[in-house]
């Protein structure tokens, strides 16, 4: 059973949203839906065509191009968010409320992306939390270099002018050095002219 549920974890979110079309499908033939205890007729809008076509897109690409479903599917369910694909019977406005604020959409995309998360949790989280470290890490770097030309710039204020030229055209030094030569000879410069 537990090999089963790891083969075909990553349909559940998929199996939500057909479970919600067929619904819709369902209450299509019927021609009738219930809306706060009436009655009403239904139909079939193009919104509920085109996510019929996003499930069936979605099987195909799990079942012939695997690679690609990680991309797909949350396609599906953030375009199901904003009701340009339909999957329930009825086109959801808003489903949470905070005072005036209203958050629209449709409760069977956020009940797949909820699920989808709650299954991928450790992957997603990872990359999230990746992309936060690289940011910290360029941060970092940043930081270092900074530091490293501010050492050099100490190192090289007693330089002559000719001395720091001579490091800044050759290439033999290392970038933070080279950096710092051109700082102390750009602030040079601008006390020149302001004498002048």
């Amino acid at each position: 059973m537990k090999q089963i549920y790891e083969k075909y974890k990553q349909l559940m979110p998929l199996g939500i949203l057909i479970l919600f079309s067929f619904s819709a499908v369902f209450s299509a033939i019927t021609g009738q839906v219930e809306i706060a205890g009436e009655t009403q007729e239904f139909e079939l809008l193009i919104n509920h065509y085109l996510a019929l076509l996003a499930i069936i897109l979605n099987i195909i690409v799990y079942f012939k191009y695997r690679q690609y479903y990680k991309y797909t599917l949350p396609l599906t369910i953030f375009i199901g968010l904003f009701n340009l694909i339909i999957f329930s019977a009825l086109e959801s406005r808003s489903f949470i409320s905070f005072g005036t604020i209203e958050i629209g959409g449709q409760p069977a995309s956020l009940l797949a992306g909820i699920t989808l998360y709650i299954i991928n949790f450790e992957k997603i989280n990872k990359a999230i939390f990746k992309v936060s470290d690289k940011k910290n890490s360029n941060k970092e770097v940043v930081q270092l270099w900074q530091e490293d030309i501010e050492k050099f710039k100490d190192k090289y204020q007693k330089y002559s002018t000719e001395a720091l030229n001579h490091i800044v055209l050759e290439k033999r030094f290392v970038p933070e050095a080279i950096e710092a030569a051109r700082q102390i000879l750009q602030e040079r410069n601008s006390k020149q002219s302001t004498n002048l």
